[in-house]
This record gives C-alpha cells, structure tokens and sequence, in this order.
C-alpha cells in the first residue's frame, strides 16, 4: 500500500453456513418430537439455508419461543424449558427444507471462534406462520 492510498474497507459478511452444534439430550429431543418432522438433517437445511432463505427473529427468552408455538404442547415447552443451561442469544428461524416441509426451529447462537448454533426446539408451521414466511420469500431475490 503506498503512502496516500485510502485504506480499503473491510466488510463485516454474516456467515452463510453455521457449524450445528448436536449431542445427545437435542438429538434425542427432535428424535422423540413430531415422528421425524423435525429431523436433524430437515433443522441443518433450514439453519444452512441449504435449499430456501430463512428469517429469523431474535426471541428474549426461550419461554417466549414456546408461546410463540400455537401447536405447542406442555410437553415441549417444559422440554425446551428444561434444556435452556446457558444464557445465549436465541432465534426462530422460519424456513423450508429441501424437501418442501415448513418448520420453525429455535436455536441459540454459542460463543465460539466459528459461528455455531445449538438447536433447542422445532414444530411445523401453522397456517398463518406459512402465509407470512411466503409472502415474505417471494419479496427476496433468487441467489
């Protein structure tokens, strides 16, 4: 760089793919709920954006993600209660995996050197949730 040169700007870029952070109490969890509706391989497409965008929206807490679930039963939110250990920034995400199906997926974000998400919780899409995630999809630009 010679003297005078204005300095370039570095751009802060979101990270596209996120390292998914399993182990045996979440897998177990998406194992026991939905009878494979929310499989691991269905919440990874949806967190990497495999297939389709997401959107997210930062939750204050996670019994407030529970709420949002109108199909939830009291079985899952005490689960996704109970599974809360560290205080960490908290996302539902809206989205359609590769093979068509609408979830939404509760995951936090944990403090890691590479962007890592732990996946906490996951129901299908009612029908209001699956008219805005549309209405919202069909405004972005095709990657």
């Amino acid at each position: 760089m010679r003297k005078g040169e204005p300095k370039a700007k570095q751009r802060k870029v979101q990270p596209t793919r996120w390292i998914i952070e399993w182990d045996a109490r979440n897998r177990w969890h998406f194992r026991e709920q939905d009878r494979g509706m929310c499989s691991e391989r269905r919440v990874e497409e949806i967190l990497n954006h495999t297939c389709h965008s997401w959107r997210r929206k930062r939750l204050d807490s996670l019994r407030h993600a529970a709420e949002v679930a109108e199909g939830a039963t009291a079985e899952r939110r005490t689960a996704a209660a109970a599974y809360a250990m560290e205080e960490s920034a908290r996302w539902l995400y809206f989205g359609e995996s590769c093979d068509e199906r609408l979830l939404a997926v509760v995951a936090a974000e944990v403090p890691r050197a590479v962007p890592t998400l732990r996946p906490i919780t996951c129901w299908p899409l009612d029908s209001r949730d699956i008219q805005t995630y549309i209405a919202w999809r069909s405004t972005r630009k095709l990657r």
